[in-house]
């Protein structure tokens, strides 16, 4: 029956080496434990790339500096790479997290603008006089009748 929710940490790392050790097959893991071939993967790439620690959540979110997503975007677009290879070469989490990047590249935003966190940033719009606000608000009001 597959797994819910997430595997602690130590599980992960034993499969992980019982996977590069040969002792389980991709197919024995996905059956025991319910993980996709992609997530057994990402652990695999984690662990070379960070060690053991790349498998134990954080705290927080790691930050990327806006030239280290610039570079994984154009060396993804080049075709230098696989997304599964640039998050190998710029040790990026996971292969979801440049796939956002090319969108917001490709949507001409900046990198270097700070995450909102949800808050909304309005345009600043004209001063207005005190007579078309109430000339507005009572449009308004004749519309909503």
């Amino acid at each position: 029956m597959p797994q819910k929710g997430r595997l602690p940490a130590k599980k992960k790392i034993e499969i992980v080496e019982d996977y590069l050790s040969g002792k389980s097959s991709i197919a024995s893991i996905k059956q025991q434990y319910g993980i996709s071939d992609q997530t057994l993967y990402n652990w695999v790439r984690l662990c070379k790339t960070r060690g053991n620690e790349g498998l134990i959540p954080t705290p927080s979110q790691r930050k990327y500096s806006p030239e280290i997503k610039l570079c994984a975007v154009q060396a993804y677009l080049s075709g230098e790479n696989s997304l599964m290879g640039i998050c190998e070469k710029y040790d990026i989490s996971c292969h979801a997290i440049v796939q956002r990047w090319i969108k917001k590249y490709n949507s001409h935003e900046d990198f270097k603008r700070p995450n909102s966190g949800g808050v909304i940033y309005m345009a600043k719009g004209r001063k207005t006089t005190q007579e078309e606000r109430i000339k507005r608000m009572f449009s308004l009001s004749c519309f909503f009748r």
